[in-house]
């Protein structure tokens, strides 16, 4: 006797192979086939699931059987027979697990009328992670070396440099609960964080990142699921993930306002901003008043035990100070991790601001290394000025 998924779904198990098995909420035509035993269709007493020895809960999985009548009643399953059925994975705590199925028999008889008893048959299927099409192994490398090393989480090409922050922090605050986090979601295609839940769009879990060109290039697998599911979660223009969503995929402050406080936990989250476009006369009249922010305001919050997140137009990041027009589209949020220095034009230390000529100081974008960042060894102060645009206060 065996048991036969008709069109079983593909994905990675847990040891990263490529396997059939079920995904949640799809309907599977199952054939029972016949072997030599003379069992009638409604010779079935009982069918269970059972999950590491332990029986599944009547409803976790559905299952569909035909409707029996006069000329099915007393049919045999032979070799050349089948029965029909369907299964549903109800469920999400069955993903990404190997089940088991039973079916129990009444007692039967022969042709002679020999009462035949028919041991009980299980068969073995498994039932695929939420996100199938990302290897387990890989998820869980990348985890590792994330708890180790926060900073190496990155966004890649896409505009979820805000909700990588917001992830830095975690880590670096409870790296095993980011672990349970990324692994729940995984597996399960939700997870829960203080007062945030994480369920995004089963558009997500479809995706195949090594088939589907709108995979953000060589975005760690982790990265990917854990921010583009929040983002996914807050959106209200459909954000789904694709390398193509620039603009849906923007991090506004008021959705990291909101992790702040219901994800990180931290209810004192606020944003104060400077202005949300370059100020080119203003910078020019009072150039000190943001270096004045920055050491007053950000580095004391910051050595006072706040977490700081700045908004700047990406230009600060390779030093530059001229104006143009794409400054209305590089919105760029980082994680300032303190390290500052402001030097003046020999090269000395200064609190002078209007003796600043350059200013060094840490912080975490891109999966780069804190210590070796692009502000590290320094920027010019107008690099700083015509880029700065605000920050947000988490205490």
């Amino acid at each position: 006797m065996k048991l036969q998924i008709i069109k079983a779904s593909l994905g990675y198990d847990g040891s990263g192979n490529l396997k059939e098995g079920l995904i949640l909420q799809k309907q599977y035509d199952c054939l029972l086939l016949g072997g030599s035993q003379n069992i009638t269709v409604d010779g079935i007493e009982s069918v269970r699931f059972y999950l590491n020895s332990k029986q599944v809960p009547d409803g976790d999985i559905r299952l569909c059987f035909p409707k029996s009548d006069r000329n099915t009643q007393n049919r045999r399953l032979d070799a050349e027979d089948e029965l029909a059925f369907q299964i549903t994975v109800v469920n999400p705590l069955l993903q990404g697990g190997g089940l088991q199925l039973e079916f129990r028999f009444k007692e039967a008889t022969n042709e002679s009328g020999t009462p035949v008893v028919t041991r009980p048959r299980r068969f073995k299927f498994w039932i695929h992670y939420a996100f199938r099409w990302f290897q387990r192994p890989q998820v869980l490398n990348e985890i590792t070396e994330r708890k180790v090393y926060p900073w190496k989480i990155s966004q890649h090409s896409t505009s979820l440099c805000g909700i990588a922050c917001i992830f830095y922090f975690l880590i670096k605050d409870d790296p095993d609960t980011y672990e349970r986090l990324a692994l729940r979601l995984h597996q399960y295609g939700y997870a829960h964080h203080n007062n945030f839940l994480i369920l995004p769009n089963a558009y997500l879990c479809r995706i195949d990142p090594e088939k589907n060109h709108q995979y953000p290039r060589n975005m760690a697998y982790v990265d990917w699921i854990t921010l583009a599911s929040v983002r996914n979660v807050e959106s209200r223009l459909g954000y789904q993930g694709r390398a193509s969503q620039v603009a849906s995929a923007i991090n506004w402050p008021h959705i990291l306002i909101k992790l702040g406080r219901n994800f990180l936990g931290y209810q004192n989250t606020h944003f104060k901003l400077f202005s949300p476009i370059k100020t080119y006369i203003r910078d020019y009249l009072k150039d000190n008043i943001k270096l004045k922010i920055l050491v007053e305001e950000v580095d004391r919050y910051y050595q006072q035990g706040s977490k700081i997140i700045l908004l700047v137009d990406s230009d600060m990041l390779y030093n530059h100070s001229h104006y143009h027009l794409k400054n209305f589209i590089q919105y760029h949020w980082v994680a300032y991790e303190g390290g500052l220095r402001m030097v003046d034009q020999k090269g000395e230390p200064t609190s002078d601001y209007a003796s600043v000529r350059t200013i060094c100081f840490d912080i975490f974008s891109w999966g780069e290394e804190i210590k070796h960042s692009r502000t590290s060894k320094g920027i010019s102060r107008n690099a700083f000025i015509r880029n700065y645009y605000g920050y947000i206060r988490i205490s």
